[in-house]
């Protein structure tokens, strides 16, 4: 019984050799981790920047809506000056 409690004592034991290093081995795991979350943030900012560009179209359709008259600047103060 004891040589069966030595043996499983010794696979207890760690399997680092002396000034070995404890740190995991690199892996495929964290590049494709990065690469994942950068597509996803890439993709994050299209959607932002598509976003936007819609709210200003949707603007501008709403600006061209309610102009009135195509007319110049200088045209649009006299008209205004006389109300």
């Amino acid at each position: 019984m004891e040589a069966k409690e030595k043996g499983q004592a010794k696979e207890r034991e760690p399997r680092v050799a002396p000034g070995q290093s404890l740190k995991p081995a690199a892996t495929d795991v964290f590049q494709r981790l990065h690469a994942s979350h950068a597509a996803r943030v890439e993709k994050l900012s299209m959607m932002q920047e598509l976003a936007q560009q819609q709210e200003a179209a949707k603007l501008d359709e709403l600006k061209r809506c309610t102009i009135r008259t195509c007319s110049s600047a200088e045209e649009a103060g006299q008209v205004y000056g006389r109300l």
